[in-house]
């Protein structure tokens, strides 16, 4: 009985840390997309920002610029895929030290 309780719990863990693993790949994914997003959108809004300077000579351009660049600076910060990654590494951690805590459990 305590045995097979053991087996359950311990499986439960093992489905958790694969399910971990699995979220893991998906956010290292969703934050280089992010990332490279990020990049695209800095460069299109610099190319943008130049094809304006040429067409015209407004004084106010450089305010629109610097906003535009504080939206995609906000961005980067909030969806940074460092710490996405940091978030669910410490999640896939803390599965970790329950399984071995479980595994060594049922050992005794």
């Amino acid at each position: 009985m305590v045995e097979e309780m053991f087996n359950s719990i311990k499986s439960a863990f093992m489905e958790m840390s694969n399910r971990v693993e699995n979220v893991n790949s998906i956010v290292q994914k969703m934050g280089e997309s992010v990332n490279n997003s990020m990049t695209q959108i800095s460069e299109q809004i610099e190319g943008l920002t130049k094809t304006l300077e040429d067409l015209m000579n407004l004084s106010d351009l450089k305010t629109v610029k610097q906003s535009l660049q504080e939206i995609v600076e906000t961005f980067r910060k909030q969806l940074d895929p460092q710490d996405m990654q940091k978030l669910v590494e410490d999640l896939y951690q803390t599965v970790k030290r329950i399984k071995k805590q479980a595994q060594q459990t049922e050992v005794k």
